[in-house]
């Protein structure tokens, strides 16, 4: 364990990921679950989740689900105030378990996350391994002219750099949300054309997914490694 530890501290931060696959294949973690038919989407507040998440769920047949009402379900007061009372990794927790719920009791929706879920490393992983996760995107005029239509500037509300924050947020996340397995640019798009668009990639990915594989079982791990297997 002590060697397992100190590789893992000396590991480049770019090859993590590879490293919790390689131990979640050994541990059978990695098949517990699968990708199934869940669909996932990121992106920044006013990339149009919501709008477009909702139209996906009616087109595929899949219930829609938001976690953020989940989230103001579970703690009893709006997420404003929960951050405000209890802070952000508060809330990240309620997310996370929100999530762990969805997947467990879904094999088929549509999933519309917060825009900072993928502040969260172990919170995001758990969405990349257990849905098919598309980013939706849009210039950062338009992200933030469908955030003030919608009444919420939170975080933003009566800061003057408003864009500049919204700039430097998108830059900040950028390389997290290009970890999704699609995406789709709202840019300059009206909705029916983006509805269209993410239906074609939802198709794609769901079609594309392997069939669901049981947990290995536990001699057929000791067999792998025997056999110099992916360990």
């Amino acid at each position: 364990m002590a060697r397992i530890l100190d590789l893992v501290a000396r590991a480049p931060a770019s090859d993590l990921p590879m490293v919790a696959e390689l131990l979640e294949a050994c541990t059978g973690d990695a098949f517990s679950v699968g990708r199934a038919q869940r669909i996932a989407l990121i992106g920044l507040r006013g990339a149009g989740k919501s709008t477009l998440g909702r139209k996906l769920g009616d087109q595929l047949g899949f219930p829609f689900i938001e976690l953020d009402p989940l989230v103001e379900q579970e703690y009893g007061a709006p997420i404003p105030d929960l951050i405000e009372m209890a802070g952000v990794a508060t809330f990240r927790r309620y997310e996370r378990a929100c999530l762990d719920r969805v997947i467990a009791q879904q094999d088929a929706a549509v999933i519309a996350t917060a825009g900072g879920i993928v502040s969260n490393v172990e919170t995001f992983g758990v969405l990349l391994r257990s849905t098919h996760t598309v980013w939706i995107k849009a210039r950062p005029d338009e992200h933030m002219s469908r955030v003030v239509q919608q009444g919420d500037f939170r975080p933003m509300a009566k800061n003057r750099e408003a864009m500049a924050d919204l700039n430097a947020i998108l830059e900040a996340r950028a390389a997290d949300y290009a970890r999704a397995h699609a995406v789709l640019d709202t840019s300059g798009d009206p909705i029916e054309r983006s509805c269209e668009k993410l239906l074609q990639i939802a198709k794609r990915l769901l079609a594309s997914a392997p069939p669901e594989r049981p947990p290995p079982a536990a001699g057929e791990i000791l067999s792998d490694h025997a056999r110099g297997g992916p360990l």
